[in-house]
Formats: C-alpha cells, structure tokens, sequence
C-alpha cells in the first residue's frame, strides 16, 4: 500500500507541474497482453507509467481507458478528440522480465514517428520503475514529438546542370534526368536558391512536407547583358553596358564617365568643377571575371580596365595631360532583386602622365591631393571607388 501512496502523490503532483506551457496534445492507449503479473502489480506498472507520461516536459498526456487495438481506431480517437498524437504501450511478461513495446502517432506528419521497445525485470518493491526504468519511452516521446528529427523527401525538379542551395545542407546537383531529392527535416522552413549559369537566379522557401513534393523550379534564361548606372569616383556620373560571353562568369564591359554632370565632395575646389573637369569625360573597356556566390545574393567581379581621357580642347580629341591609364576593380555586388543589384567597386588606378604640368591641375583642386603618388610619368590613386545599380537582363 505504502508504493501506491506515493504513485498517488506523484500524480498529485505532477498536475501541477503540466501548468507549464503545453505545446503538444497527446493520448495515451495502453493494453495488457500475455503476463504473469497480480491485479496489484499491474495497478502499480500502470500508475508509474503514468506519473512519468505526466511530467513530460511541454505535453500534455492524457490517458484514455477504451481499448483500441488496431491503429486506425486510435488514430481516428486521436482526431475526434482534438488530440494532435498519441502514444501506445503494450505490456507484458513477468516480474522477473518485464517486457514493454511501444509506438508513438504524430497527427503533423499522419504516421508512426517512433516504434520501441524495452525489457527488463522489475525490482521487488518496485523502486526501479519509480526511477529511471521509463527513461527511454519518455525520450522517445519527447524527441519525436519536438526534434522534428522526422524527415521527408523532397524532390526539386529543375534544368540540367543547376545548384540548388539549400541553407544548412551540401550543395545540390540537378543531373541529366532533370530532378534531384533531398531528406529534409518535416514541418522546417527552409530558404532554396536555384542557380545556374545564363539563367536567372530563383529564390524560394519552402515547408518540407510531403504534399508539395516535387517543387517545380521554372528558370528564366537571360540575354548575359548588363547595365550600369552608377557614380565614378563616388561624384560622377558613369554609365555602361557589358555582355558575359561566358555566362555568369566573363564579361567584356565599355563604359564612360561623364564629368559635368557630378557631385560635390566635401573638400574640393569649385574651381576644378567650374573649369576643368566639364571638358572632360573617359571612355573605358573593362575585361573581367564575376565570381558568383548566389546563396548568399552576392557577386564578386573582378577584372581590368583601359580607359582613355577625352575632350574637345585638342585635335585628337585627347587630354593633353594624360591620354588615359589602366584600373584594377574589384567589386561586391548585392542582389536584393534577381536582375537588380547594388554595386560598391573598389579601383585602384594609374594614369599614363603626357605633360605633368597639366596633368597636375587635376589633383591641386582634389582632397585626394594629398595621397596621390605622383611620377613624370604615372600617377597612382589608390582611393578610387564606384558605386550604383547594376541591371542584368
């Protein structure tokens, strides 16, 4: 008698304990099957099980006395009853050996999510299974329920060739068949970006479930066109237009800079703006290879670049001062659209010095004065920077 005071305080107990914030609902079968075990001993089994099914962290067990021994009669229980799972332990055996198999039913996925079993004897007053003897049902009934450790199928149906970027997962390959499956953890959100060379980047999230198996990836092929509009040395205006000959990797690029139309930077002289720079614009041709990294939106161009200085002040039509030079951008591009990015280029650059007295104009009125590198016949910056919008199409 004094073994089923304490279950019974246990139970008491455990009422208070299930107060907590109880995220599942589920409904415990048990049934009896072959056993050499007395009314008492069976009472006691029973009440033990329960008071370890009442302290499960975050579920709520309720126990459920009508037998159901097939499991579509407990799994349409489960549903009427609003409960969202359920668990059902056989037990059987002897004192000796106690043998218990158990499943558990998660409404989330409709299926078995854990099948179990243990065997052991029972102490002769009963302080093992009033310690740590349920310990592996009750994991069992916690993990399944809250790791979502369940995993499902997913086959992503796309063109030959393309990556598929799965956060928290290798780094996928559609083959020739045109599909390729992956595990992923039931009931998960996951962000997927489908990238292949030529073609729009497409990006999705989707819930792993079964139901929306196969994801069909429709991609969109670009004409591997791009255009700038952006800011030469951060003030003017530059625009340009370039094509990947190999897509999403080479690119040829011309473009020109136009300085009358600009921006004032802070610490240079309205004289250079008013006088010098409005006879001025450059035409470049950039060589280049863009490193992709479409997981993360971003794209790494690199290359380098001719330009020539060009006014209508001399007869061939170039800078008196310096005929042109050679830049070494480096750029990271972000797409918060698929065709439509921010650009930020940094570019180092040497001008080619024809008449250094001239050319030196330039930077007397510039805040850059002060750290450009000058020779008789090069000068280097090394702050030169662009930025703006980049369209791909």
């Amino acid at each position: 008698m004094k073994y089923k005071l304490t279950l019974f305080v246990l139970l008491f107990c455990s009422s208070f304990l299930v107060a907590q914030e109880v995220n599942r609902n589920t409904v415990y079968f048990m049934r009896w099957g072959d056993n050499t075990f007395s009314e008492d001993q069976q009472r006691i089994i029973e009440d033990a099980v329960s008071s370890k099914l009442a302290r499960v962290e975050s579920v709520l067990v309720t126990e459920c006395r009508e037998i159901l021994p097939d499991q579509d009669a407990r799994v349409k229980y489960t549903s009427d009853q609003d409960f969202d799972s359920y668990i059902y332990l056989w037990l059987g055996g002897s004192m000796e050996l106690l043998s218990a198999e158990w499943e558990i039913y998660d409404s989330v996925f409709d299926k078995i999510v854990r099948q179990n079993a243990l065997e052991a004897a029972v102490d002769s007053d009963y302080t093992n299974l009033m310690g740590g003897f349920w310990t592996r049902m009750v994991k069992d009934l916690k993990n399944s329920l809250f790791s979502f450790s369940v995993q499902v199928p997913i086959r992503f149906e796309a063109l030959t060739g393309t990556k598929l970027f799965i956060e928290g997962r290798d780094t996928l390959l559609v083959g020739d068949e045109g599909w390729v499956e992956v595990e992923l953890d039931a009931y998960s959100n996951y962000k997927v970006t489908a990238k292949l060379n030529g073609y729009y980047a497409e990006r999705m999230e989707i819930l792993a479930e079964e139901s929306i198996s196969p994801v069909k990836i429709e991609q969109k092929k670009k004409l591997n066109m791009m255009f700038d509009i952006g800011f030469y040395d951060a003030t003017y205006l530059r625009l340009g237009i370039g094509y990947y000959f190999i897509p999403d990797m080479l690119f040829f690029q011309v473009s020109t800079t136009i300085f009358q139309a600009q921006i004032f930077v802070a610490g240079s002289s309205p004289e250079m703006y008013t006088s010098l720079l409005p006879q001025l614009d450059t035409l470049s041709f950039k060589l280049g290879y863009s490193l992709d990294i479409p997981q993360a939106m971003l794209k790494i161009p690199m290359g380098v670049e001719l330009f020539l200085r060009m006014t209508p002040l001399t007869e061939d039509n170039l800078d008196a001062g310096s005929y042109g030079g050679m830049e070494f951008p480096v750029a990271l591009e972000f797409y918060p659209h698929k065709n439509v990015g921010i650009y930020f280029e940094y570019s180092p650059l040497l001008y080619f010095v024809h008449d250094n007295d001239i050319f030196s104009q330039y930077f007397d009125f510039s805040w850059k004065s002060e750290v450009i590198q000058r020779s008789e016949a090069v000068y280097f910056d090394p702050l030169h920077a662009n930025i703006g919008v980049r369209i791909q199409i």
